[in-house]
């Protein structure tokens, strides 16, 4: 949590001194803004993981916040907290990537658990991208799993030379340093 950094957007100092310090509090990295233009400034200053913003404030509403979020920091996560909450409002927040939407007067717990969940997707997301990414070879033969056509996990094992060149790479045998070693050692 210590590495959690979430820029808090409200034009109300109340729920800036409530909100942050209940989040603080749990050990998330705070930075407070009175503004949608004081918040510019911060996304323009740092990285954060989390945007929390009022929905309706002065020149700037919490969808505009959001596109400029988007902008900026496209990692970074948005939640909507308003209370002048409506279903078509919640909607069009969603639509446009809010994670969250949250009703003022929020309880504690449940602020907590929202972004709990907020922070919690995002590390599943972050090793699920890991994962996707990672070419499946078998530590025996070295055969790689070609899962392109069939999906992931699906695919046919090929040998590692037909695999290369069915990918359109050119296959050139050479001897890594540890292997030329042991070659010269025989």
């Amino acid at each position: 949590m210590e590495n959690k950094r979430i820029l808090l957007v409200d034009d109300d100092e109340m729920v800036i001194e409530t909100a942050g310090g209940v989040l603080q509090n749990t050990g998330y990295r705070v930075t407070a803004a009175l503004s949608g233009e004081e918040a510019l400034v911060e996304l323009s200053h740092q990285n954060f993981h989390l945007v929390i913003t009022d929905l309706v404030m002065g020149a700037m509403s919490g969808i505009d916040m959001l596109h400029h979020v988007r902008q900026i920091q496209p990692q970074a996560q948005v939640m909507i907290l308003t209370a002048f909450g409506t279903l078509n409002s919640a909607v069009e927040a969603l639509q446009l990537g809010a994670v969250d939407y949250l009703l003022k007067p929020w309880q504690r717990d449940d602020l907590l658990f929202r972004v709990s969940n907020v922070f919690e997707k995002m590390e599943m997301r972050q090793r699920l991208a890991t994962y996707e990414n990672m070419l499946p070879v078998c530590c025996v033969c070295h055969s790689i799993r070609d899962d392109e056509t069939k999906g992931p996990g699906k695919g046919e094992w090929l040998p590692l030379t037909e695999f290369v060149r069915k990918n359109g790479l050119e296959v050139s045998h050479t001897y890594c340093p540890t292997c030329y070693q042991r070659y010269l050692n025989l």
